[in-house]
């Protein structure tokens, strides 16, 4: 029952991963600043604007996903609008009217965000239930933590691998067409989220939850707040630092893909191909982190300490772009090989990053309440993301050169280490706090 669970899983991150690397982190930036070239700075702005709904969203309806039924009918509602979306957002970029163009667009990427990422909560509060067993000691408890950073791994491997068949068939749509490349590459992703999404998902079982009494965005809303004012010391500790520094890297793809649009005069095709090194990258990093976890030196090593190592590399990215600043020096986001050098390095690193943070803060959930803790999760990520699109939206407002909002990114992503490292010495939550943690429940009117 678990193995199959855990292979639906993973094909349904196959499905949906592209979406987010091939479809938000590329496409629709580069359709966004080729829509808006008058003013460069609007890609940042629409950005911000769609996490700000999205977490709007999450807030209002993030911990029905605790219900097993409620769980598979939004995962599938949000796939079918989700890729309904991107398809319709390929179709419109033949439309002649900029201005109506331009709207249409917007609101759809907006919808799509919110579909993505309500598919992402309930994705994620799944995690937990594909390791968990009783537990009975601090061993199996460790085989825990070691079988979930291992079931998180895979499932990014997959979805990398995935990932980067899309990019070469995005490759060569984009050399290969113009008026065309768009509604090919969105429709055919679109397509496959749509297709492999609902396959995964009706062979993916769950326990079963108990229901929901009263009305459900009431129900979500006293849920979230709830939990919120009972998170325990470990888990607020731990979504204070991740509010930081996963603006920090998430912010860094948006920038790098308009960076080498507007900064280092990259064609479409060649951003596309730097994306697909820093896929292979991805996947390289990924697959070796799971190897080196396993090596007996660092078996006794901590995802925290994991985290903390990982985000002083990451932070080399954002440094590396401020010493472009010094006009004399002819590197640092200047030329296009630093594209797809900067690709590799960041791509070696992302991976790792974006599992061991999930894992970090599943280790924390109570049983039971993963889709309210990880909606929580949703909500500080994406109430984060606001902060750096709106820091380079208002550099180009002011026509400020954007390379100093690199300084905002590098703080983001070293501001949370002290953090981190209070929280690694704090109590094991599983020693007192985690399976005594408030039960939530709701009256009905």
């Amino acid at each position: 029952k678990h193995m199959g669970n855990r292979h639906a899983w993973y094909a349904y991150y196959a499905g949906y991963e592209p979406i987010s690397i091939v479809i938000i982190q590329l496409v629709f930036p580069l359709l966004f600043e080729g829509m808006n070239r008058h003013d460069q700075s609007m890609p940042y702005l629409i950005s911000a604007l769609a996490v700000s709904c999205q977490t709007l969203f999450f807030i209002a309806f993030g911990s029905l996903a605790d219900f097993a039924k409620v769980k598979e009918q939004m995962l599938i509602s949000c796939t079918v609008i989700g890729s309904v979306s991107v398809i319709v957002s390929g179709l419109l970029t033949l439309v002649n009217d900029i201005h109506v163009k331009r709207i249409l667009i917007s609101l759809l990427f907006i919808t799509l965000q919110i579909a993505f990422g309500l598919c992402s909560i309930c994705y994620n509060a799944i995690l937990p239930i594909l390791k968990r067993k009783k537990t009975a000691s601090i061993e199996d408890e460790k085989e825990e933590e070691r079988m979930m950073n291992d079931i998180s791994l895979r499932g990014m491997v997959s979805g990398y691998l995935a990932s980067l068949m899309m990019l070469t068939i995005a490759a060569g749509i984009m050399y290969r067409f113009d008026t065309l490349k768009y509604p090919l590459t969105m429709g055919i992703a679109g397509s496959c989220w749509l297709i492999v999404g609902l396959a995964s998902i009706s062979l993916m079982k769950t326990p079963a939850g108990p229901a929901i009494v009263g009305n459900p965005v009431w129900f979500s809303l006293k849920t979230t707040c709830t939990t919120f004012r009972h998170l325990n010391k470990r888990a607020g500790l731990y979504l204070l630092a991740y509010f930081f520094f996963s603006d920090g890297y998430s912010t860094i793809g948006l920038v790098a893909v308009l960076f080498a649009r507007t900064e280092m005069g990259l064609a479409e095709w060649q951003i596309v191909w730097s994306v697909f090194v820093l896929l292979m990258a991805c996947i390289i990093g990924t697959g070796l982190f799971v190897l080196v976890k396993r090596m007996p030196i660092l078996a006794s090593c901590s995802t925290i300490n994991m985290m903390i190592s990982l985000l002083i590399l990451v932070s080399a990215v954002p440094l590396y772009g401020l010493v472009g600043l010094i006009s004399d020096l002819p590197v640092g986001f200047k030329r296009s090989w630093e594209a797809f050098m900067i690709a590799a390095y960041y791509g070696f690193l992302i991976g790792a990053c974006n599992s061991y943070a999930r894992v970090g803060f599943a280790e924390l959930i109570p049983r039971g309440k993963e889709a309210e803790y990880f909606s929580l999760f949703a909500v500080t990520d994406k109430g984060s993301s606001i902060l750096g699109p709106l820091l380079f939206w208002i550099l180009g407002v002011l026509k400020v050169e954007k390379r100093w909002g690199l300084i905002g990114l590098l703080l983001f992503l070293l501001a949370p280490i002290p953090l981190l490292f209070k929280l690694n010495r704090t109590v094991n939550p599983n020693s007192v706090v985690l399976d005594d943690a408030p039960q939530v429940i709701v009256q009905k009117d």
